[in-house]
């Protein structure tokens, strides 16, 4: 998965950085590391959107537990 854009809330991301350097350096490469291609296997039932493939939240966040859990 790919780092598309970053939301800093008041200086939060630099105040993270700051406290928590060594964690936040071990989140971006697990981030990086989540095959979302993979996860690409919901189908829509949205009447604007019926059929269409999209990402399953579940198999996503599954993945990042597996990365994160395998970091510990």
């Amino acid at each position: 998965m790919k780092i598309a854009g970053k939301y800093s809330f008041n200086k939060g991301e630099i105040a993270i950085q700051q406290k928590y350097s060594e964690l936040f350096k071990e989140v971006c490469p697990v981030i990086e590391s989540v095959d979302a291609h993979s996860c690409k296997t919901k189908v829509s039932d949205e009447k604007t959107m019926h059929g269409r493939i999209l990402y399953a939240p579940k198999q996503i966040n599954k993945q990042f537990k597996t990365m994160f859990f395998s970091k510990m």
